[in-house]
């Protein structure tokens, strides 16, 4: 797992965001970076290029397509891509971090606020950090890690098959 740096941290705590030190990654080190819900003036995560919008998913507990920058509907969050929830963003029911398979590499999702629906899953090469936010339920699978540092999960959580949490 990458590290942030301290300057990602200081800017997170003065913007009112919980940030661990040892949890999200430099943006710069994924080839596509979404931005869900208000971004905080100065916040690292507002990185030139990066996708932006209020909510992602499709709401359908069945996989529809990758989340792209043109398609913040689909239900999977791809390879070399990070995905930031801020307050005032949602990602919506039986969104993935992660392919269903094993193929995935180099995924994160940081919850700094804002809200998730059920059956988010973090699958194989992704890593969800939790800071802040309330979150439906969350379960890792198939080589996937979340961790919590703050905010609210459902009961229905944990671990599954080689995930970690």
């Amino acid at each position: 797992m990458k590290h942030a740096s301290e300057a990602v941290v200081a800017i997170l705590a003065v913007a009112g965001i919980a940030a661990p030190a040892a949890a999200q990654s430099d943006p710069r080190l994924f080839g596509t970076v979404y931005n869900i819900g208000t971004v905080p003036p100065g916040s690292p995560f507002a990185v030139p290029g990066a996708a932006t919008g209020v909510q992602v998913g499709d709401g359908d507990s069945f996989v529809t397509g990758s989340l792209t920058p043109t398609f913040l509907a689909g239900d999977v969050l791809g390879s070399n891509s990070q995905l930031n929830l801020f307050p005032g963003g949602t990602i919506r029911l039986g969104f993935n971090a992660g392919p269903l398979d094993t193929t995935g590499s180099n995924i994160e999702a940081n919850i700094f606020g804002g809200s998730v629906g059920d059956q988010f899953i973090a699958f194989s090469g992704s890593t969800v950090n939790i800071s802040g936010g309330s979150l439906g339920s969350v379960t890792a699978v198939q080589g996937g890690t979340v961790n919590i540092f703050g905010g609210s999960v459902g009961n229905n959580s944990g671990a599954g098959a080689n995930g970690t949490v």
